[in-house]
């Protein structure tokens, strides 16, 4: 039975009656004069309130990518009016907002949810994967960009990135969550950062909120860099292998010339730590060196390359001025008559401070 009231219109139903008897009405639907439509409830609060299970299966479907069921709501303009609320506020872990019941059981591909501009361009969508799991999907067609170039975000930005662990304030149970604070990333990373629409607003209503997914091209922008660190780490240290396997190959000459005795002038000489180490004016070296032989002082950076080489005189000792070489570590060596003095324990190591 429809009833005409000064709130709008009344939908009523009613059980089955006698003549004579008092019918009580029930009202099923209601129109409020300011075109809120309410199915269940008679104080509709939007241009449609539902209060109970809803169906809507009004088959449209026409054509590859149309949908097979539609259902339509359009609301007023407003800047931060969604066109449709869905509320289940009884607040349990039981409180479910949407099923949605599509794809099939056996192969993907559904698209369970599709995302549209309004000028009708696909901008993403939740599809089935395999039977058993879904997939998020944004646009990253190459054919719909424009290619600046490769990006100048890398390994320094992601180490800016403080990683927190953090309790949510509204949460009773105060479960630990681990991640980034919006604010912060913005300053590093802010294509991964949506900022509120509203900054009158407080937090509760409209935070600032963080893309994880967003963070993963710079994730492996940095570790590809990295690992172009380890692949010239790589490189270098196989230069010093083979710059000591060619030593190593000298000293074993060395011995076999001398059948298997290092010579005399070698066995008779000396070298020692240099004093002060470490240092930053100048540092001293001493020797000793057989009579009438010939001795040199070379010094070695931490590549292996000859940096600077310092005669060896029957004085015994030589100085090294800081100003001939840049702040690092190097190592020494003394030759006699051309070979190779070794003296494992004075460790032959050689700081410099500058």
């Amino acid at each position: 039975m429809l009833n005409f009231n000064a709130g709008g219109f009344d939908f009523n139903t009613a059980p089955i009656g006698f003549i004579g008897n008092i019918i009580t009405y029930t009202t099923a639907m209601k129109i409020l004069q300011n075109g809120n439509v309410g199915i269940g409830t008679t104080t509709p609060a939007n241009k449609l309130s539902v209060a109970g299970n809803a169906n809507f299966t009004g088959y449209v479907g026409i054509g590859t990518n149309a949908p097979a069921y539609k259902f339509s709501v359009v609301a007023a303009p407003a800047p931060v009016t969604p066109v449709a609320v869905i509320e289940n506020t009884t607040g349990t872990d039981k409180s479910d907002g949407l099923y949605i019941k599509a794809g099939s059981n056996i192969i993907d591909g559904a698209w369970f949810i599709a995302f549209r501009r309004p000028d009708g361009m696909f901008i993403g969508h939740i599809n089935q994967n395999t039977s058993n799991t879904v997939n998020y999907n944004t646009a990253s067609d190459k054919r719909l960009k424009n290619i600046i170039g490769t990006s100048q975000k890398g390994l320094p930005d992601l180490m800016k990135i403080n990683i927190y662990d953090y309790s949510f304030k509204s949460d009773p149970g105060k479960k630990v969550q681990t991640g980034f604070m919006a604010q912060e990333l913005y300053e590093i990373f802010p294509q991964a950062v949506s900022k509120p629409r509203e900054n009158n607003e407080p937090a509760e209503k409209n935070p600032w909120m963080v893309d994880y997914g967003k963070v993963t091209p710079l994730i492996i922008k940095s570790v590809q860099e990295q690992q172009q660190m380890i692949d010239e780490l790589k490189e270098k240290n196989a230069t010093l292998e083979e710059r000591i396997m060619k030593l190593e190959a000298t000293l074993a000459s060395i011995k076999t010339n001398n059948n298997g005795n290092v010579s005399n002038e070698i066995a008779n000489g000396s070298l020692e730590q240099n004093k002060p180490n470490p240092f930053n004016q100048s540092t001293i070296i001493r020797y000793s060196i057989p009579q009438g032989s010939k001795g040199q002082i070379n010094i070695y950076d931490q590549t292996g390359k000859l940096v600077k080489a310092l005669n060896a005189n029957q004085s015994g000792q030589s100085e090294i001025s800081g100003h001939d070489l840049t702040a690092g570590t190097y190592t020494y060596s003394l030759m006699i008559n051309g070979s190779y003095l070794i003296k494992a324990d004075a460790g032959n190591k050689v700081d410099f401070m500058i």
